[in-house]
């Protein structure tokens, strides 16, 4: 089984105001348990990415590897996420 590597979330922007308080600039470090403090929206919209980025991964519309940028589900308030495996 290949080795995990841990992948630091960071809030690059939100449009609006985020209803469960989220602000530019939060961090967190996913390794092997979910992160303390995320919503549940914008958790279960980075999952994916999260798994695919612990083990390897990379997404040939981004400009560099082992990174993601995508915003949670909420259309309003939007929290936009960048994803980077370390």
């Amino acid at each position: 089984m290949a080795q995990a590597s841990p992948v630091r979330m960071r809030i690059i922007s939100i449009a609006g105001k985020c209803p469960n308080g989220h602000q530019v600039g939060e961090e967190y470090l996913v390794q092997s348990k979910t992160p303390a403090g995320i919503c549940l929206g914008s958790f279960s919209a980075c999952i994916p990415y999260l798994t695919a980025l612990r083990f390897g991964a990379s997404f040939p519309w981004e400009d560099e590897e082992g990174v993601i940028t995508l915003g949670c589900p909420d259309h309003i308030n939007q929290v936009v996420w960048r994803l980077e495996r370390e």
